[in-house]
């Protein structure tokens, strides 16, 4: 992750990246709601609160502004 100017990643995007790399690891799956509770502090220390304001294709959606996912 790295900040980027207007981006947005979205909780539903980083979590299916997150679960992916898990899978290709053989790491055991966790929930979705757990990944976003321990994504919280992590992600507000440096790229500020998880937002519930983010809107995409006309639909409120969960995540962090000015941020985006860099690599595969």
């Amino acid at each position: 992750m790295v900040a980027g100017r207007g981006e947005m990643l979205l909780v539903v995007l980083a979590f299916e990246r997150f679960s992916a790399m898990a899978e290709e690891k053989d790491l055991p799956p966790i929930k979705r709601s757990h990944f976003t509770e321990l994504m919280k502090p992590l992600m507000r220390e440096k790229y500020g609160s998880l937002r519930n304001d983010l809107v995409v294709d006309g639909r409120y959606q969960r995540g962090w502004k000015d941020v985006r996912l860099v690599g595969k």
